[in-house]
């Protein structure tokens, strides 16, 4: 029996159907494309389900090739049956296609399909790829230099490693773009470019792009601080700039130990929808003399701590001072930041302005990229002067989301340890002013509770609760708890308990986490090191138990979830 004998329970699908199961496939690589290639999965799982059903059932390959808009941004060169790529490339004639090298190691052969598709580089609209090590980032002599469709470009060389800030690979040759591509000429389109760890060979060739609005750069420090602002001064539709680990300077730190003292005095006015800056503290110290910056939906910055360089409290004090003003009016402005989720890490801050009709639990942090951070909907800023104790920069960059905590939904701390006595106030204030709309608090570290229990102590008697008293945490609907919390703990979360049912507004969930181990090192690069487990009821505390029955079970009726 042959392939196409085989009974298929596509056979029996109406064709609206497929069309809506291809559908929800090429949403999601919409999606995918417009972040940047490390980011999305090599095998390109939702593309490759599309085309490997349409060599099973003929109908499904019939309906898919005649509705062109659900494969033509996303053609496969490395596909095992020839006759299917070019019946898409047939097809797509009069559309715009998307090409992607699925198959890094493939593009070593000169004769592979990879070269021979590029044949038709001046009908694409987008092309993303990741090499593997020994790849050239590209080989001009086949490759044509014209394409004059193309508005977004994505090219990545996995050798790059963002451990090791400083590196020096982009000399090598295999990562060296030709030096007319992308350029005005060949690129005349160009909205969108992402280079990580490869380089062009200059300036003018991104300061030709005359219609680019969005460039990303990581790993590779080949221009300095004054090359950088000579090339966005040159860019006038630009809307986001990310440059993470992209500035080359380092060698110069001993003639510029006086550079955080003044802003220089020709400073470059840029105003941005998304800005996002990761490197070393000096660098961003550097970077912040030159500019004068408004941003408008993404903030973000990780400055990352410098072993030799001595004179970080300036340093760190440079910095706030010129980000102070650009936190302040994008928190303040934005629509997006009237509802918003808070989370804290001993050395960086992260808000997320929502969506109006978002959830405390509908909502997803950004995707971490190697450009910065994905958004798709909603605003966001994050801030790291980077050290990994707890330190006065830290506290300080604290007081710059004071204007959010009357907004705040959703409050997530992601330290277990304990706060430091300059934090009092502050998380007191937070906790306090964000109790009438906080409906999801999670993982209280454990020095909170006692400023917890002396709010609740202030306004409440435990023993004989006022229904008519509008109680502290009066909105609140989801409580997630360290596994381990200790007595006083407990205690709280009981009393909190009795009273929301004192006044008709139960807790609807609580639920317990457990840190990961080495949770506290790797934040920077994973900020969510939570890990949600099963813990049986017995484990939680007797005294809770008692007071209220472990058998209550999760539903729109009941009050409470015992569960993780």
């Amino acid at each position: 029996m042959t392939l196409y004998q085989t009974p298929s329970i596509a056979l029996t699908l109406p064709s609206e159907l497929v069309i809506e199961i291809c559908r929800a496939y090429v949403e999601n690589i919409k999606r995918q494309t417009h972040c940047c290639r490390p980011s999305v999965a090599y095998d390109s799982e939702s593309f490759n389900d599309i085309i490997n059903v349409s060599q099973v059932c003929r109908r499904w390959r019939d309906i898919i090739t005649n509705c062109p808009e659900f494969w033509c941004h996303s053609i496969n060169p490395h596909h095992p049956v020839p006759e299917w790529t070019r019946l898409l490339l047939e097809r797509s004639k009069s559309r715009g296609i998307t090409f992607e090298n699925l198959d890094p190691g493939i593009i070593e052969k000169d004769g592979s399909p990879f070269f021979k598709e590029l044949a038709y580089a001046n009908r694409l609209l987008t092309y993303s790829v990741a090499l593997g090590t020994g790849c050239q980032i590209w080989c001009h002599k086949i490759i044509p230099m014209v394409w004059s469709r193309l508005q977004f470009l994505c090219l990545t060389h996995l050798t790059y490693d963002e451990v090791v800030p400083d590196i020096t690979a982009f000399r090598d040759e295999n990562l060296l773009m030709p030096a007319d591509f992308p350029s005005s000429v060949s690129t005349p389109k160009l909205e969108i470019l992402h280079l990580h760890n490869c380089a062009l060979a200059n300036v003018s060739q991104i300061t030709g792009l005359s219609n680019l609005k969005e460039l990303h750069v990581s790993g590779n420090r080949v221009w300095t601080i004054p090359q950088w602002f000579d090339i966005i001064s040159q860019l006038p539709h630009i809307r986001s700039l990310s440059l993470a680990n992209a500035i080359s300077g380092l060698d110069d730190l001993a003639d510029d130990q006086a550079v955080w003292g003044e802003p220089n005095s020709n400073l470059v006015d840029l105003e941005l929808e998304e800005f996002r800056l990761r490197d070393e503290t000096f660098l961003c110290a550097k970077f912040f003399s030159y500019l004068n910056l408004m941003t408008s939906n993404i903030f973000q910055l990780e400055c990352l701590q410098d072993e030799e360089m001595d004179d970080t409290e300036a340093l760190a004090s440079f910095i706030y001072q010129r980000i102070k003003p650009i936190v302040h009016k994008l928190i303040t402005t934005n629509p997006f930041f009237s509802k918003c989720a808070l989370r804290i890490a001993n050395n960086a801050m992260e808000c997320l302005g929502l969506p109006e009709k978002s959830s405390p639990r509908g909502f997803c942090w950004p995707e971490k990229q190697y450009s910065g951070a994905y958004l798709s909907d909603g605003a966001y800023v994050r801030v790291q002067i980077g050290f990994n104790d707890q330190n006065s920069h830290a506290s300080t960059v604290r007081q710059l989301f004071r204007p959010v905590f009357n907004r705040i939904e959703s409050l997530s701390f992601l330290d277990y340890g304990n706060l430091t006595n300059q934090d009092v106030v502050w998380i007191s204030d937070l906790l306090w002013n964000s109790s009438h709309r906080l409906r999801q608090l999670t993982g209280v570290p454990v020095d909170a509770w006692p400023i917890i229990n002396s709010i609740v102590s202030r306004l409440h008697d435990t023993h004989t609760p006022n229904p008519t008293t509008v109680p502290f945490l009066y909105a609140l609907e989801e409580l997630i708890l360290w596994a381990d919390s200790d007595e006083m703990a407990n205690s709280l979360v009981s009393r909190l308990y009795d009273q929301r049912i004192a006044i008709g507004k139960p807790l609807k969930r609580i639920r317990h986490i457990l840190p990961l181990p080495g949770w506290t090192e790797i934040f920077p690069d994973d900020p969510s090191p939570l890990e949600y487990l099963t813990s049986p009821l017995e484990d939680m505390p007797n005294e809770f138990l008692d007071a209220h029955d472990p058998a209550s079970v999760w539903t729109d009726n009941s009050p409470i979830q015992y569960s993780t």
